[in-house]
């Protein structure tokens, strides 16, 4: 319920707000924009371009695809890793994870090599989720013990982040090749055990874009799109579209989104007993 309450208002305003919006847009499809409302309400979005001819959701929800594979994470993930711990000679969760994340690792080449690229589906993004639920089990505090880690981490996290923002994807795929998902995950790794150690990610405007990133995330992609088919892509126009992006996320995680929290702790509050 948490999760819902969580996610669920924000995710259905998003979808029909930008739909309402289709509908006015001479160049939307509108049978392309009405089936990828279905798929994304009932999370599927990232089997959409498997379906109906299509090769994606519709433009201005394409990005629901991803809240999909987290959501589809929740319901497999627990129920997965109770059947198979019940596994005999699995005894030890940290093992599975770490052969879990092994053998997608080794996957993911021999996927690329056949001319297969799964993008959207769970099975391709699982051992970066998995490596997060590894560190989950790893005591943080045990991890920021290994003082020899401190000076690696200090100098790669920070080359790898500058990376990630620098390097277009397009280039550093073409340099990857067979391996370009192998590296992400390596990449990733890094950057999150970089942030275990140095407690880059507890800055203030960090944690400030941490505590909206869902509503953002939500939020700013129908506003760039449809603002690009009005006004061209000018840079002082992406700007302002951001800054309005950022100010509506604080407004809905505050003014909206709260209120289905806020109703969902009066419910799970103890009532007083009156003896």
């Amino acid at each position: 319920m948490r999760r819902a309450t969580r996610l669920l208002p924000l995710a259905y305003l998003t979808i029909l707000l930008t739909y309402l919006v289709s509908l006015f847009e001479d160049s939307s499809d509108n049978r392309q924009y009405l089936l990828s409302v279905i798929f994304c309400v009932f999370y599927i979005g990232n089997f959409f371009g498997y379906t109906f001819g299509y090769t994606d959701l519709a433009p201005a929800i394409g990005h629901f695809w991803t809240l999909a594979v987290e959501e589809q994470f929740y319901l497999f993930w627990p129920i997965a890793f109770l059947a198979i711990l019940r596994i005999r000679f699995i005894n030890n969760s940290i093992k599975l994870l770490m052969a879990a994340i092994f053998i997608i690792q080794v996957s993911h080449p021999l996927i690329s090599s056949i001319g297969k690229t799964p993008y959207t589906l769970l099975t391709t993004h699982l051992d970066l989720i998995l490596f997060g639920c590894l560190l989950r089990f790893i005591a943080i505090n045990k991890i920021r013990k290994y003082k020899s880690l401190d000076h690696l981490f200090r100098v790669l996290g920070p080359m790898l982040i500058l990376l990630v923002i620098v390097i277009p994807s397009q280039l550093f795929q073409e340099v990857t090749g067979f391996f370009y998902y192998n590296a992400i995950f390596g990449i990733a790794s890094v950057i999150f055990l970089f942030g275990i150690k140095s407690r880059f990610f507890e800055s203030k405007i960090l944690r400030f874009f941490g505590d909206i990133s869902y509503s953002l995330y939500c939020i700013h992609w129908p506003l760039f799109y449809f603002f690009r088919l009005q006004f061209g892509e000018g840079a002082i126009s992406m700007v302002l579209v951001g800054l309005l992006s950022i100010l509506l996320a604080i407004v809905s995680r505050r003014y909206f989104e709260f209120r289905f929290h806020r109703s969902l702790s009066v419910q799970n509050r103890p009532h007083n007993k009156v003896n």
